[in-house]
């Protein structure tokens, strides 16, 4: 009885926390194609912290559309609070914080360690977060991130409007996790299972 109970409460609360959101445009390619249905969850952001290269869909408030109603954007989790990210044609270098003393320091007194120094991890182009989908960045580009930011970039990294372009997105702004493409039926897909380095 209990169990039924249960299993009841999960599938009336599902259409609360699980939203569909149709992928427009090519920046997230061979990842997720325009014309994709995702499913977004809006409710594990308040309890699972945001994990480097998960897919995110958030409110950008950097496109407006008409009616000044805010365009929703999904792009992968490059770079998390206060680390560096440091993009390259051959890969994405990310510097974070360490115990070591020295070293430059950034906004707030956070340490930036240079790119080739250590307190940083490197990710290749033959990888998801390094080069994208097509392992090619197509220009190098800095940013330090604050408490509150996160860089995002799109796996079409030729071709994608991203923190490159607009600067850092803000948890305020976060819509949910992208977890599932639902359509088309033959890509069906579980998206929290490609979260790769």
């Amino acid at each position: 009885m209990l169990l039924s109970v249960v299993a009841l409460g999960v599938i009336l609360a599902v259409p609360f926390f699980l939203r569909p959101f149709a992928v427009n445009g090519i920046s997230m390619e061979t990842t997720l194609m325009g014309g994709d249905v995702v499913l977004v969850d809006t409710l594990s952001l308040h309890v699972i912290a945001l994990r480097r290269g998960e897919m995110i869909v958030f409110r950008n408030p950097y496109k407006v559309k008409e009616g000044d109603r805010i365009q929703a954007d999904v792009k992968r989790v490059v770079g998390l609070p206060s680390e560096t990210v440091h993009v390259r044609r051959d890969r994405v270098v990310i510097s974070f914080a360490c115990a070591q003393a020295g070293g430059a320091r950034g906004p707030d007194s956070a340490p930036v360690q240079p790119v080739d120094g250590p307190c940083q991890q490197t990710f290749a182009t033959s990888t998801i977060i390094g080069g994208g989908s097509f392992g090619h960045n197509g220009n190098e580009f800095d940013m330090y991130l604050g408490p509150q930011d996160y860089f995002v970039l799109g796996d079409n990294r030729r071709d994608s409007s991203d923190s490159r372009y607009f600067g850092a997105v803000q948890a305020e702004n976060f819509v949910g996790r992208s977890i599932i493409r639902i359509l088309p039926l033959s890509r069906f897909t579980f998206l929290i299972l490609l979260v790769t380095s």
